[in-house]
């Protein structure tokens, strides 16, 4: 699976929750509205799409912020990749 650029991936995770303000994806995750249960309903379908990972939902209600959520999946996807080889 290709490296997805953050900017990508932030810009995708406010398209998919239709954030319109994408600078309030600074905020802390629990911060942002559409970031409810329907929401990271709606973000692991994204993850999978761009990271071809299954990411739970108790992964992403412990993720803090959108850097850690983007670094978690960087981090798994590339150790699936791995044990492909």
């Amino acid at each position: 699976m290709p490296k997805v650029p953050y900017e990508e991936f932030k810009r995708q995770f406010a398209e998919n929750l239709e954030i319109t303000d994408i600078d309030s994806l600074d905020f802390p995750l629990a911060e942002i509205k559409e970031f409810d249960s329907m929401g990271k309903l709606v973000i692991s379908v994204l993850v999978e799409d761009l990271f071809g990972i299954y990411i739970e939902y108790e992964i992403l209600e412990s993720q803090t912020s959108l850097h850690d959520l983007y670094a978690f999946c960087l981090l798994t996807s590339s150790s699936d990749q791995t044990k492909e080889i």
